[in-house]
Formats: C-alpha cells, structure tokens, sequence
C-alpha cells in the first residue's frame, strides 16, 4: 500500500485502503504511436491525393469514380483526423499527468492536476459502467471500459481503464456507494 494523497481527508472518510495510479506512460505513448500513424499516414496520402487531384484536371474536371477519389482521400485525410486526435490525447496526457485515486473505507479522494477532491461514499448517486474490460487494442487506447461516477451535487468523474485496476475501481465504488451498503 501507499500513502494517501490527502492525510487530511483520512478522518472524514476512515481507514485508507489502496490507491489507483493513472497509467501516465500508457497514455504518453498510445498518443504519440498515434501521432507518429496519423503523420504518416498523412505524408503517404498528401502525393497520392495530389497525383488525383491531377488526373481529375487533365480529364477536364470530371471527378469519375466517387469511390476512387474516396480511396485516394482517405491516407490523407485520415492521417490528418488521427493527428488530431493524438493531438487531443496527448494534450489530456499532460494536463491529468498524476492522476490517482486513493480509496478509503468511507470513500475515495481524486486527484488531478494537483487538486484532491474527496468523495464520500453517500455523495455518490450514480456509477455507469460502459463497456467491458478485456485485453488488446482497445484497453491500450483506454476504450474498453468506462466509468462515470454523478455526484448528488451534479458533478461527474469519468475514468477508464488507464488507470490501473480502474475496473476494480470501478466495482469497488459501485458496491460501495449502494443503499444500505457500509462501504
């Protein structure tokens, strides 16, 4: 076990349990390996789109196939939605960079970017779970499954699976924050 993040939120939310790490290097690196595809992608499908673009205006503007100037936009324009995506990512990477989640028996404190927010189980009014946990591609990226915790004061968290064990995160704080459970 490791320390708390917040000593201070011991008292108000009982004995600490476990903590849950962002897994920060998983994110950096899902996101670079999708910057790094999505610019090649998009340097490959720059000449290919060019050289059509070319063909379409030596046959006097006549675009022919739909399906052929689809195919040939695609690397291109593709690889250019990737980058911003990884864009996107990469950017949250840094922002949430030390994320963590310290579990007690009276609730859980959430940490991001540097704020301790302390959540006991009673304020908890609602956990949706989106997905399954599994292996593979899609737990690399984060996207097999999700959590958003509502809290009676509006606010949501949302977490997945880049945090470490976030599926037993995620079961714990569904157990937990239930009618008549004792956490």
């Amino acid at each position: 076990m490791t320390d708390p993040v917040t000593p201070a939120a011991s008292p108000q939310l009982g004995e600490f349990v476990r903590t849950y790490r962002a897994d920060d290097r998983r994110r950096f690196s899902t996101a670079i390996g999708m910057l790094i595809v999505g610019a090649l992608s998009a340097l490959i499908g720059l000449p290919i789109f060019q050289a059509r673009q070319e063909q379409i205006s030596s046959q006097g503007g006549n675009p022919g196939s739909p399906f052929a100037n689809a195919i040939t936009g695609f690397p291109l324009f593709g690889g250019l939605l990737l980058v911003a995506f990884a864009c996107w990512r990469l950017g949250h990477a840094i922002a949430n960079r030390g994320e963590r989640f310290d579990e007690y028996e009276g609730g859980f404190v959430h940490t991001r970017r540097g704020v301790a927010d302390p959540v006991p189980w009673s304020e908890v009014s609602r956990v949706r779970r989106l997905g399954e946990a599994r292996d593979g591609w899609r737990h690399t990226l984060g996207i097999d499954c999700r959590y958003v915790v509502q809290r009676r004061s509006g606010r949501t968290i949302r977490f997945n699976t880049q945090i470490e064990s976030g599926d037993v995160l995620g079961t714990h704080i569904e157990r937990a924050s239930r009618p008549g459970s004792s956490g």
